[in-house]
């Protein structure tokens, strides 16, 4: 059922007893729909039952996803979240690829400014009191190119530096980073790799960033970017006497412009 070939039609064993014949994949086939089958000719006497080698042939193409938790992680100084990640590589049959090096780089793409207050509002005729944001503004990250370097024309708040210089990093155990931030990981038998991503409780819902994973498979290079918020425990979050969220202010300023750099 696959328009794949082989390389001969007999093969004679060497002195180990083994006859090589080489087949080359051609069309993708559904899963153990390709059928080698092996037969001793040249000695009835020593004929055993034949060989059956079933196989799939997959499309030579690569499939990145990604996936995340529900759930945030306070650090123990109370300074960071830790978000679960795992991310997967499928090929064009939907099976998972082990031993795949996948590349991944986090870039800031937007962040936004304001603040956050508590406001008394009356719901079902009860006086309670919810966050509001105001002065809400979301901006483009002025490092458009994602060289991490503040270009001549990109300081567009005038403050002299990347607004927003990314505050997200990869968390891994025994993966470093290299100099551009990108970390290499290896498929596991699944198919799949998890990490964490940190980052200050103060960014948590004011800046997305985008995650890009980037691998090879037969010489082609497949890459997967998706945009990533920052979440804010729900456990962090208070109402009461006064109310606290560790993001009441936007790091990048409270001013409605993304020419202001207040």
């Amino acid at each position: 059922t696959s328009a794949g070939r082989l390389s001969a039609a007999t093969a004679i064993t060497n002195d180990a007893g083994v006859a090589v014949v080489t087949y080359t994949a051609g069309s993708s086939a559904p899963l153990d729909r390709v059928e080698i089958n092996a037969i001793v000719e040249s000695n009835p006497a020593i004929r055993p039952q034949p060989g059956v080698l079933t196989l799939t042939v997959a499309q030579q193409a690569a499939y990145i996803t990604v996936g995340n938790s529900d759930r945030v992680r306070a650090s123990g100084d109370n300074i960071y979240y830790y978000h679960p990640y795992s991310m997967a590589v499928i090929d064009g049959s939907g099976r998972p690829v082990a031993n795949q090096a996948v590349s991944v780089q986090l870039f800031a793409s937007d962040y936004a400014k304001g603040f956050w207050r508590l406001v008394p509002v009356v719901i079902n005729g009860d006086i309670v009191n919810v966050w509001q944001l105001f002065n809400y503004q979301s901006c483009d990250t002025e490092d458009q190119n994602r060289n991490f370097t503040l270009d001549l024309g990109e300081d567009i708040n005038g403050n002299g530096k990347i607004e927003a210089a990314n505050p997200v990093a990869i968390i891994a155990n025994n993966v470093p980073a290299d100099l551009n931030g990108v970390v290499t990981f290896i498929t596991d038998d699944e198919g799949k790799f998890d990490f964490e991503v940190r980052y200050p409780k103060i960014y948590s819902q004011w800046l997305e960033f985008e995650m890009k994973a980037t691998t090879r498979v037969f010489g082609s290079e497949y890459t997967s970017v998706t945009l990533q918020g920052l979440p804010v425990a729900a456990a962090d979050i208070t109402t009461n006497d006064g109310g606290t969220r560790p993001n009441i202010t936007s790091p990048f300023g409270t001013v409605p412009s993304c020419n202001s750099p207040d």
